[in-house]
Order: structure tokens, then C-alpha cells, then sequence
């Protein structure tokens, strides 16, 4: 079983909501209605060594920052602030002092930077490796709050970064968040404030985090909006690194920055007509660029590639569980 068919039947299998503007399975967090005007967003995500993380190849603290950092990114991609977080570990017993001390560190680094509090969780022997698992809280005004299901024919589909750096870093085992690449894979920054600034534009119809490719994640968010979408290869933001790496290793770089995870870049659709004013306000308040890279249609789901405006095929091994 894949692992969109496995989180579908255990949503089909458990009681919906019966409170209104409660929001469970299906986006990046859940979203449960605060006092007055705003809500609060929850997301958890589970990092285990040999599958997320190799101990060979990432140091302890970049491994506690970004422990922490993939769960940010999920609530910046709702426009939410991030508040409060809940931290369970399972460690095995030979685990270092040294190493786990190291481990803290990082993630009380990007604690400290977006004002996140450890509030509790657990902690656990492992008989294996190491399992992290951190939940987030965050807070929006409810209006602001972005989903994966308010993509429209004719929407643009942008991102918020280039891609791909993480995904070759991967493939090359770099060591460590010391190169650009490097720290593409294991310091990913989360868009906060780019979020936030998403979030309250109006021009922003849909939005999600990029963690597992965009060629798994664009899907997700067709199906949630019951359209389909088209990808301009030309138009995806690589980096000059990228591209000379890919170069070297002869890998057509445009198809690692299709396929590859772990960008933790935001994915949104924006209405056609608004684009270039949003592009001017992210420029001048963030100093940033965000990239239009494809256009929704009507359909079911369907996302389709092209090249120099023509149709094209790629050979995507995008990251599965399962």
C-alpha cells in the first residue's frame, strides 16, 4: 500500500469532525478554531534514522534543527505563525551525551529564531535507531489561513525558491550543512515570513510545503482542489551550482529539481491577474523573487509537463514510503 492510500483509508476509517471550521486530514496541518478571529494549526511529523537522516552523513545539530524546521515549514505553508512545539525521541542506549547535547543545540537554535517553546512530549528507548517526532502549533487569523483545496482554473502555479539543491546533495552524500547544497539538505530554513505574506494576500488562492518533490506534491494539491495543472520545465528556478553539478554527473538537473525532496520551499496558486503585484510586494518586502513555474485547468488531478512549450515525459523517482 502507497502512502496516499494509506493516510486516505485511515481517513475514511475514523469520525469526521463535528464542530464546524475544524480542519483534520488533507493539508499540511490540521486547524481547530481559536477564540475570536483566529485558529490554531497543529502539524507532527516523524524523522527516523536510515530513512530520514544518516548519522554517517549529518552532524547532530543540523539534525536537531531541521528535526524542528520541517514542522515550522508546515505551518508557515498554512500563512500561520508557529507558537508552541511538543518534542518525543526514542534514543538508543549507546546514544552519546555528547551527541545528544550537540542535538539540542540545533533545535533550540531555530527555537530561538521563530520564538518556538518547548512546552512537553516523551522520551523513549530505542532498540534500533533514532526516532524524533515534533508537533507544532501555530496560530492565524482564520481568514488567512491557506489550504491545499482553493486552486482555480487559470491560477498560476509558483514557488517561493529554487529547487533541488537538497535532493542532489542526497544523491552525493554530502556531508554536513557546510556547501550550499549541504545545507540545502540539512538545514533547510522554513518560509515564515514568506508564508505570512502569502497569507494574507488575497491573490493566493492554495498553498503547501515542498517536501517530498514537486512531482508528489503538486498532485496532492490538484486532487484537494479537483483541477489539474501544467509544468513549464524551463520555468523552474535552478541555481548555477545545480546546474554545474548536474553537469558534472551528467543528470538532467531540470528533472532533480521535478523530482526532489526535501526543498521545504511553499507551492501556491495565485490568480493570473494579481501575480505581478504580489511579485512586486514580496520584492520589496522580503528582498525575495518567487517563481511562476505553471498554470491551473480544469480536470481531475491531472499534471502534465512541458518543455519549450511542448508536451514532454520524465523519468521521476520522487521519494515513497511505501
Amino acid at each position: 500500500m502507497k502512502e496516499d492510500a494509506l493516510i486516505e483509508l485511515i481517513q475514511n476509517k475514523i469520525p469526521k469532525p463535528k464542530k464546524h471550521g475544524i480542519l483534520g486530514i488533507g493539508d499540511d496541518c490540521a486547524v481547530i478554531p481559536g477564540r475570536g478571529s483566529n485558529s490554531w494549526v497543529i502539524t507532527t511529523d516523524l524523522l527516523t534514522e536510515g530513512v530520514h537522516f544518516d548519522l554517517k552523513t549529518t552532524n547532530a545539530f543540523d539534525l536537531g534543527y531541521k528535526s524542528l524546521a520541517v514542522n515550522i515549514s508546515d505551518v508557515a505553508s498554512m500563512g500561520a505563525t508557529p507558537r508552541y512545539s511538543f518534542l518525543s525521541i526514542a534514543l538508543p542506549l549507546k546514544t552519546p551525551g555528547s551527541w545528544i547535547k550537540r542535538w539540542t543545540d540545533g533545535f533550540r537554535e531555530i527555537s530561538k529564531k521563530y520564538n518556538v517553546c518547548v512546552l512537553g512530549g516523551d522520551t523513549n528507548r530505542s532498540q534500533s535507531g533514532i526516532a524524533i517526532n515534533f508537533c507544532v502549533i501555530g496560530e492565524a487569523s482564520t481568514a488567512q489561513i491557506k489550504l491545499r483545496s482553493g486552486a482555480r482554473p487559470g491560477n498560476l502555479i509558483c514557488i517561493s525558491r529554487p529547487v533541488g539543491k537538497a535532493a542532489l546533495a542526497l544523491k552525493l552524500k554530502v556531508r554536513g550543512s557546510r556547501t550550499e547544497m549541504g545545507k540545502a539538505l540539512h538545514r533547510p530554513e522554513p518560509e515564515v515570513k514568506m508564508g505570512k505574506l502569502l497569507g494574507k494576500s488575497k491573490a493566493v488562492t492554495a498553498m503547501m510545503d515542498l517536501s517530498d518533490g514537486l512531482a508528489r506534491d503538486l498532485p496532492r494539491l490538484l486532487k484537494a482542489s479537483k483541477v489539474s495543472g501544467q509544468i513549464e520545465l524551463d520555468s523552474l528556478p535552478v541555481t548555477s551550482t545545480l546546474v554545474r553539478e548536474c553537469k558534472r554527473l551528467r543528470i538532467p538537473p531540470l528533472e532533480i529539481a521535478a523530482s526532489g525532496g526535501d526543498d521545504y520551499a511553499l507551492l501556491f496558486t495565485v490568480k493570473n491577474p494579481q501575480f505581478v503585484s504580489l511579485r512586486r510586494r514580496i520584492l520589496r518586502t522580503l528582498k525575495r523573487e518567487i517563481f511562476c513555474i505553471g498554470s491551473i485547468s480544469e480536470g481531475k488531478g491531472k499534471l502534465t509537463w512541458t518543455q519549450n512549450g511542448k508536451h514532454c515525459k520524465l523519468s521521476l523517482n520522487s521519494f515513497e514510503h511505501f
